[in-house]
């Protein structure tokens, strides 16, 4: 249930799967299949969508235990998949460096029934910074925060093996997201701006600022009022995107401004539960306004305009219709369009 390209002169298609497996179908770079393989083989529990490192390995989240290990794959199958430094979870930020040596000795010798993971559903980093690089992950758990890891300044300035000591190497700080809403959602939960036009841009549901903080359990209180069951994530630039199922809102997250703004997925037309996010840049015909285009975009970089593609899915336990759809959202001036249903 998760996705992704590698760029090889080919591609590597990889998906995740609840029961524990992880494939990778090869093709060509004209689209040619090429071969398949499975990367994990029922070695894991119910893996969710994870995401692609800035180095080109796969992030798989496992979360059955709701304390599952969250691994490293590499998707050409060349060694096993590895357990990282982001399956630890209560960990303190301010070790020496002989209790983390005696911690980490303990936590590599714990049982199964104790990896720390939690429900993780999603993966995505922010690497903007030349010395300095952050992990982000969701959790599918009413109050699962969104967490932020930032490997330790040794790893980040590494010239030895650095791609592996970010995530394998103790020593980083986690961080947990606060929500500060400006005021209470309104009562509609935003919609679009002009409610005889469904594809209209829409507004936003609530907007507000946003912290960091060591503690745990604040981040714990915000995803439990704000954004439960967190599923996909994405980054581009300066904003990182997340969808909550419990909410059914997409959140927008400006980094930079420490702001935030979220949107109804309902006002979308999305008749499912959010489920995961991607970011695809826009070419330029999508940019100059011509028929099926986007129009001028302020907020496009060189490579093109930043769209959001959303997918959505059937509620668990809900056998009736709705979801297994694909929705194109403009994040800088809500504007949306249903991409297949």
């Amino acid at each position: 249930n998760g996705t992704i390209t590698v760029p090889t002169g080919g591609y590597a298609y990889l998906t995740n799967s609840d029961d524990g497996t992880v494939g990778a179908m090869y093709l060509s770079p004209s689209g040619r299949p090429l071969g398949y393989a499975l990367l994990i083989d029922d070695d894991a529990e119910s893996l969710r969508a994870g995401g692609r490192t800035p180095w080109g390995t796969w992030i798989a989240c496992e979360s059955d235990r709701g304390d599952g290990r969250i691994l490293e794959i590499d998707p050409f199958g060349s060694g096993e998949a590895k357990e990282t430094i982001l399956g630890m979870e209560d960990r303190p930020n301010d070790f020496d460096d002989d209790v983390w040596e005696d911690w980490v000795d303990d936590w590599w010798d714990q049982d199964e029934d104790h990896w720390g993971g939690g429900e993780c559903a999603g993966f995505a980093y922010d690497d903007r910074e030349k010395d300095k690089i952050y992990f982000y992950l969701t959790q599918d758990e009413d109050d699962g925060p969104i967490r932020r890891y930032t490997p330790s300044k040794y790893s980040a300035k590494s010239k030895d093996d650095r791609s592996f000591r970010l995530l394998h190497e103790p020593g980083g700080k986690w961080e947990y997201l606060v929500w500060i809403p400006d005021a209470a959602d309104p009562d509609d939960g935003g919609g679009a701006s002009d409610p005889n036009d469904p594809s209209a841009p829409l507004t936003p549901a609530s907007t507000g600022e946003i912290l960091w903080t060591e503690n745990v359990e604040l981040g714990r209180i915000s995803a439990d009022q704000y954004f439960r069951d967190c599923r996909g994530i994405a980054r581009h630039g300066s904003e990182l995107y997340f969808v909550t199922e419990d909410a059914r809102r997409l959140m927008v997250v400006d980094l930079d401004e420490w702001e935030f703004r979220s949107y109804s997925t309902d006002a979308m037309g999305m008749t499912g539960v959010p489920d995961q996010v991607t970011v695809m840049l826009a070419g330029p015909e999508m940019m100059d306004g011509g028929e099926g285009g986007w129009g001028k975009n302020k907020y496009r970089d060189e490579e093109g305009i930043p769209l959001i593609f959303l997918t959505d899915r059937r509620p668990d336990g809900d056998g009736g219709g709705g979801g297994g759809g694909i929705t194109v959202f403009n994040p800088p001036d809500g504007t949306h369009r249903e991409a297949m249903r």
